[in-house]
């Protein structure tokens, strides 16, 4: 785990600066740098050989120069780029930030040290006020290393000492805040990126439980029998079918539950169903042609949850309490496996045909969705309950949006305007959600045509080559558990939105390798949460 300490400009000095191996300089306008860091006077050396550098070198890219009086010799330059045309966001400085780190842990710096030196005049524009927030947590997450690289340098007796970014800013509460982010954005992240073997479903129980042993307020209860994750969940348990024969690959059920303090003061309670597919092979409708890759991310949308509790926990709020329920299981292929055609009854009674055993993921999780239905109806202001799937669910996501994720309402939901504050936290933050209607066309995709069921999973074709592809898994969901009698019109309306962030998890891929995890959207659900105001 990466470091993170903050100096207040007023206590910089040359003993300060000595405990720094390099000064990482954000900056918009060249121009502005030595007048904005005047007074700042231990800076004032190395802004001086900034000075000296820029007079012959307009730095357009992210530069290295040496400088005696600056932290290990070392100052970096970025610029930030444009950050006010029509399309520019934080996440201009979240790019730059990482381009810096990048090349100061390339010239072997571990302990550099951030100055974001215009960060008064660019948080007082309304789409900068995060600047410094997003520049961190983009420092942070640049150093990260995976869960299995650790290992296996801890195994080789090869434990690197761990980076140390010091930041410049006063904000020292504000610094202790990142920090409870960068914990729930590293638990994701190391689930995200198991392969199949190291974090099976199982292992991936025993890692939130070895990582909640320091979270007391989050209380972590795993289900592991198969009789009764049969009887509870059993749309879970036919996706889980053809595992069982192999018992390191057998299901779980993991529940995470965060109280607040004092009940009097809680105004929302938050429920999180996750997508926690280990591997899938697509089951027996098999995924061919090289679909397979990348397939023990499929458990994205449940470690997001999963590092967002452990966020919540380490804020210990008094205005929230917040559960997760996480779904780990394996889609094998095998003489067991659930297969297309069949008729299958969810927790909520509901007779759901099964069209496509790739669609693994919306079974996954409705029954666990039908549970924190049943808690949230008897709640005593029902209204306070806002319900969430989170998912790597589709391929048409990322068809639709690239690397955003979609958040996708019920009418409840969209009357509250759930996505829309998602959309603009996540904004502010640097993880933006784009916000797709939820249509009657999506329900009438999925009514069925027979009285032997009451909803169809799904047709035969992939997502991506499906029409609102990532739209129609929200209606069958919300059918299948029961939500559809908790609409707009029903006595007791519940808030419901499914998150599908498919292409939000990890970052593309460089060679053959598979790309980084990213721990999305766990910033944007703290700030959705009010940990971040």
């Amino acid at each position: 785990m990466t470091l993170l300490s903050h100096i207040p400009p007023s206590t910089l000095s040359a003993s300060t600066l000595a405990a720094h191996d390099s000064l990482l300089v954000l900056f918009h306008k060249l121009t502005s740098l030595t007048s904005l860091t005047s007074s700042v006077s231990a800076l004032a050396p190395s802004m001086e050989a900034i000075k000296r550098h820029a007079a012959v070198d307009p730095i357009k890219e992210v530069t290295l120069i040496a400088s005696d009086a600056s932290p290990g010799g070392r100052v970096i330059l970025c610029p930030i780029g444009s950050l006010y045309g029509d399309v520019d966001d934080v996440r201009r400085l979240a790019s730059a930030s990482r381009s810096a780190v990048r090349k100061a842990l390339s010239v072997g710096s571990s302990k550099p040290l951030l100055y974001l030196p215009e960060r008064a005049s660019l948080a007082a524009h309304e789409d900068y006020k995060r600047c410094l927030e997003v520049s961190v947590l983009a420092a942070l997450q640049e150093t990260y290393v995976p869960l299995q690289a650790r290992e296996w340098a801890n195994a080789k007796g090869a434990q690197a000492n761990p980076v140390q970014i010091g930041v410049i800013a006063d904000d020292g509460e504000l610094v202790k805040k990142l920090e409870a982010v960068n914990e729930g954005l590293s638990l994701a992240r190391d689930l995200t990126g198991g392969d199949p073997e190291r974090l099976t479903p199982l292992r991936c129980a025993d890692l939130i439980v070895e990582e909640f042993k320091e979270v007391p307020n989050v209380t972590v209860t795993v289900i592991t029998d198969v009789p009764k994750i049969e009887k509870e969940y059993p749309l879970l348990h036919a996706v889980a079918r053809c595992s069982l024969v192999v018992p390191r690959h057998r299901p779980c059920v993991v529940k995470l539950e965060y109280k607040a303090p004092d009940q009097t003061k809680v105004k929302n309670n938050l429920f999180f169903v996750g997508k926690g597919v280990t591997f899938d092979t697509g089951g027996a409708d098999v995924k061919a042609g090289g679909a397979m890759r990348g397939m023990a991310r499929d458990k994205g949308g449940a470690s997001a949850c999963a590092g967002f509790l452990k966020t919540v926990g380490l804020f210990t709020p008094t205005h929230v309490n917040v559960s997760a329920t996480l779904g780990f299981v394996r889609n094998s292929i095998g003489a067991e496996g659930y297969t297309c055609d069949e008729i299958l009854v969810s927790r909520a009674g509901k007779r759901v045909l099964v069209g496509n055993t790739d669609a693994e993921g919306r079974l996954v999780m409705t029954d666990l969705l039908a549970e924190f239905r049943e808690r949230a109806a008897t709640l005593s202001d029902p209204s306070s309950a806002r319900l969430f799937t989170v998912a790597t669910l589709t391929g048409h996501v990322i068809r639709a949006y690239g690397d955003y994720p979609a958040a996708v309402e019920n009418g409840p939901a969209r009357v509250m305007r759930v996505g829309e504050k998602l959309a603009e936290v996540g904004t502010e933050w640097g993880g933006p959600f784009e916000v797709s209607r939820l249509r009657v066309d999506d329900f009438d995709f999925i009514a069925p045509t027979q009285p032997t069921e009451d909803v169809v999973q799904a047709n035969h074709l992939p997502s991506s080559g499906t029409s609102r592809g990532h739209q129609f898994p929200a209606a069958f969901m919300i059918v299948a558990s029961g939500l559809d009698k908790h609409g707009r019109d029903a006595e007791v309306p519940l808030a419901y939105t499914h998150l599908d962030v498919a292409g939000a998890v990890e970052e593309h891929a460089s060679g053959l390798s598979l790309g980084k995890p990213t721990g999305a959207p766990v910033t944007a659900l703290a700030a959705y949460a009010g940990l971040l105001d």
